[in-house]
């Protein structure tokens, strides 16, 4: 009961405090509770809930900052996509996703830098590198379907006669999707670990916002993408586009693993 109790402090602490903060504050219900055996109803009673004792200890102001910038990376997250195919996009000539995962980018690694620590050795955390290969493999496919759409135009037009010739129905859609949702989902993972220990996991969140925007930028793409004989060379600029996309967020892993 106490390693529960304990356990479910230890979350609370890291959520709401600094790390060093937290692990003072753990030391100390430690020490409290190894002192005498109860149960963890006894513990409740006497110490309160977990989260309450937290809160107790925690500076309002420094909290409401760690919950900014938490919303506000999660944002650049949930609405690359949503801005990926807006007509405001198109206006801006793709100015503002660029921005975002440039901000993302930077924000995170300067936020975790300030506030998180990182672990001894140099060993990832335990399952950060096979998440990080998760997100690899989704980028992979994101590239694969990057040269089907691109480059194998009867690749293309068969996936679309299978899907009645509708994008939103064919299985690249399908599968970008999930890619895309695979990298929300991965890249908060990212943010949450990092709060809660080890500021490496903030690359987990830097992978996944270059493979929402790099997804993204492919289905707005796609659901534009006008069938008729065109130009020579018109994929250049969308290769040229992912490419400086990749560049990018591959960086950025590499800076928010040191």
């Amino acid at each position: 009961m106490k390693r529960d109790y304990l356990g479910r402090l230890s979350w609370a602490a890291h959520w709401r405090l600094p790390y060093t903060e937290a692990e003072d504050v753990i030391s100390d219900y430690r020490e409290i509770i190894s002192q005498s055996a109860r149960s963890e109803e006894e513990l409740q009673r006497d110490l309160g809930k977990p989260w309450q004792v937290v809160r107790l200890v925690t500076q309002p102001e420094g909290y409401r900052r760690w919950v900014f910038v938490f919303v506000l990376l999660t944002a650049f997250l949930l609405l690359l996509p949503v801005i990926r195919n807006s007509s405001l996009q198109r206006r801006y000539l793709d100015v503002l996703p660029f921005l975002f995962l440039v901000l993302g980018l930077a924000l995170s690694w300067a936020w975790f830098q300030w506030q998180g620590v990182r672990g001894l050795g140099h060993t990832p955390p335990r399952g950060l590198l096979w998440l990080l290969l998760l997100q690899v493999a989704g980028m992979v496919v994101v590239w694969l379907s990057i040269w089907i759409s691109l480059f194998r135009m009867d690749i293309f037009l068969h996936l679309m006669e299978s899907s009645g010739g509708r994008i939103s129905g064919s299985t690249l859609h399908s599968i970008l999707s999930c890619v895309l949702w695979l990298a929300i989902g991965t890249g908060i993972l990212g943010l949450i670990q990092a709060r809660l220990g080890d500021r490496r996991w903030r690359a987990l969140y830097v992978l996944g916002l270059t493979i929402v925007l790099l997804s993204a930028s492919l289905l707005a793409l796609l659901c534009r993408m006008d069938l008729t004989p065109a130009r020579e060379a018109w994929w250049l600029p969308y290769l040229g586009q992912y490419l400086m996309i990749s560049l990018i967020g591959g960086i950025g892993t590499g800076i928010s693993l040191c």
